[in-house]
């Protein structure tokens, strides 16, 4: 018998495995199709691997001749771009695997099959173990409504793996997903037009990062449609067809549909042990990641958290240390949109609070460091509650997804602006910015005028 069977070998599953056998677990880990799950494959690492020529286009196209550079004999070429982006994937997962045999762990592939709370079936062979780990992720969301078709009409991993560039793109859905992609595509080259039912695109997002990263969008030609709701989409003889309940229409060579993701908690025999699953199809778990079954956890997607790659690997921990016993202290979770620029968040902000908050802000503007490297594109946004203590923040520009992680640390500390002000930051560093916005909630920032609070 074996000490822990993790089910799913994505960013949840296969750091688990790992720390399990870390400290000295017996693990067996099951993956039905591809080391890494969807983050190493579909997700994440393919995305951010186009996001960095896309990147890199923009900086060519719209900032070099500020610098004294000229491009105009520049050549983009897609095929390479898709060539780069697999052979990071395949490098990536190969090494997670190699990591995986080297800590010992006992790979299998093959689709997992519940036999009773202790026991898997798995490629015809019966397995047992003291605890389970379930850790299968989320789906594209599949409805009929979209007419999803993997020609015209596409899903996240359809849209990653298209051997030629479209003229012209619709994305359905201004949430991360699509906005990243409307970056990335615009970038490419590709006419991009966003249609999005709320009244913001990043709606979780504070309402003054997402209106000025719309501006900067508009600014780049994608065309951006707010409040609107889609009643016909279609392939309409190889081209995509939207029709809005205003009766406005649009036509596009592609369309990507990204609207949300489904559970994958559709595991044989899983259901025959009564475990809880909410009305979506979310195991339900407690604090420790226990589900309703004593031995039985989940973690990542599947448990209906946060979407985020590092919320699996962290309950996953979790998770770990309630099977031995251990305490493992909670954790708000930072967040990455790698939209151009990019945003970051963490804790409570404007947009997830009911209170009024305090509030510094400090722009990219005002930054040596931004000014100089031709990052002023940018704004930074710090909050504490009635006690001082900082509680969340939200970061639009370059290297915001790094930056965040200076406001989860304090905020995990309990740290009160007139702590956090007394750390020294180098200078001249983006750094600065959250210095100078933590600040800001007392009025105090040097390279900006404030009244004093």
């Amino acid at each position: 018998m074996y000490d822990l069977i993790i089910i799913g070998a994505g960013p949840g599953g296969y750091h688990t495995a790992i720390r399990a056998a870390q400290k000295g677990l017996d693990v067996t880990l099951i993956e039905k199709n591809n080391i890494g799950g969807v983050c190493l494959n579909v997700g994440c690492i393919p995305t951010k691997a186009l996001y960095g020529t896309a990147h890199r286009l923009i900086q060519v196209n719209e900032e070099n001749e500020k610098f004294g550079i000229y491009s105009e004999n520049t050549v983009f070429d897609f095929t390479k771009t898709q060539e780069r982006k697999e052979q990071v994937v395949n490098n990536m997962t190969s090494s997670v695997e190699g990591l995986l045999k080297k800590h010992g762990v006992n790979l299998i592939f093959g689709e997992a099959e519940f036999l009773s709370q202790n026991k898997i079936k798995i490629n015809n062979e019966e397995i047992e173990s003291k605890n389970i780990i379930i850790a299968t992720g989320s789906s594209p969301l599949m409805l009929p409504f979209f007419n999803i078709d993997h020609n015209v009409i596409l899903d996240s991993t359809d849209l990653l793996n298209i051997k030629k560039l479209p003229k012209s793109l619709i994305i359905l859905g201004a949430g991360v997903m699509g906005i990243e992609f409307a970056s990335i595509f615009n970038a490419f080259g590709v006419k991009v037009t966003v249609l999005e039912l709320e009244k913001q695109i990043l709606p979780t997002i504070d309402k003054i990062i997402a209106s000025q990263l719309t501006k900067i969008l508009k600014s780049r030609g994608i065309d951006i449609f707010l409040r609107k709701k889609t009643s016909v989409i279609r392939n309409d003889n190889g081209e995509a067809y939207f029709q809005l309940e205003d009766g406005t229409e649009f036509r596009a060579e592609k369309a990507l549909i990204s609207i949300g993701r489904k559970f994958n908690s559709d595991i044989k025999g899983l259901d025959d042990l009564g475990i809880s699953k909410s009305p979506n199809g979310a195991l339900i778990v407690n604090n420790a990641q226990k589900t309703s079954v004593e031995n039985i956890y989940a973690i990542g997607d599947v448990s209906g958290g946060m979407l985020l790659a590092h919320v699996a690997s962290y309950e996953g921990e979790k998770a770990l240390a309630d099977i031995l016993n251990e305490e493992y202290p909670d954790s708000v979770i930072p967040s990455a949109i790698f939209s151009i620029p990019e945003i970051a968040t963490v804790g409570i902000t404007s947009q997830n609070s009911k209170e009024k908050l305090n509030k510094g802000m400090f722009s990219y503007q005002a930054s040596g460091k931004a000014m100089a490297i031709g990052e002023e594109n940018g704004l930074a946004i710090f909050y504490a509650n009635n006690d001082d203590e900082l509680i969340g923040s939200t970061i639009m520009g370059s290297d915001a997804s790094n930056l965040i992680q200076i406001i989860t640390i304090a905020i995990n500390n309990k740290m009160k602006v007139n702590e956090f002000v007394k750390n020294v930051f180098p200078h001249p560093t983006l750094s600065e910015i959250v210095l100078e916005g933590v600040e800001d909630i007392h009025g105090d920032a040097i390279h900006k005028f404030g009244k004093k609070r």
